[in-house]
């Protein structure tokens, strides 16, 4: 009896898991489909609901950032790549997004760090290039902002790039 009812539930449980798969999987495609229509806004909330089924998975993290992105919504895109990083700190795509965003967001020595943090574990991977090169970028601006900073006096604003 008490066996029966255990299977019973181990049953219903794995059909609820393959819905909710189901479920998941269409939404990504639609996503897909609405980002490809540039519906960026529309990829969005597909991509939240699916998130709110799957929280723990991301590349739908990762997806939802790009269509933040499109939309010039780059603390969305940097609260998803924050979420990426604490999911899977050693892969070197969430920070790479959040060196992105912060960038985006015109924080450059923070950009700098998250950009660092990337190249570090993506070492041979495709993206290697491209993320050095943004480094490049983000610390020319950087630069330019200590500089900036240096001829008008803004001792405040020196500090705060330099922490």
């Amino acid at each position: 009896e008490l066996l029966s009812q255990v299977q019973a539930a181990r049953l219903h449980r794995r059909e609820a898991e393959r819905r909710t798969g189901c479920k998941v999987a269409e939404l990504a495609a639609l996503a897909a489909s609405l980002n490809a229509q540039g519906d960026h806004f529309g990829a969005v909330e597909a991509l939240t609901k699916a998130i709110a089924l799957s929280p723990h998975d991301v590349s739908l993290l990762e997806a939802r950032s790009g269509a933040c992105a499109r939309l010039d919504k780059h603390a969305a895109c940097l609260h998803d790549g924050e979420l990426i990083v604490r999911l899977t700190p050693d892969w070197y795509r969430g920070h790479a997004i959040c060196g992105s965003a912060l960038f985006c967001l015109k924080q450059y020595t923070a950009s700098v760090l998250a950009y660092r943090r990337a190249l570090g574990f993506a070492v041979g991977a495709p993206a290697e290039r491209g993320l050095q090169s943004a480094l490049v970028d983000a610390c020319g601006r950087v630069d330019g902002a200590l500089r900036q900073c240096s001829m008008l006096g803004d001792t405040t604003q020196l500090c705060s790039l330099l922490s």
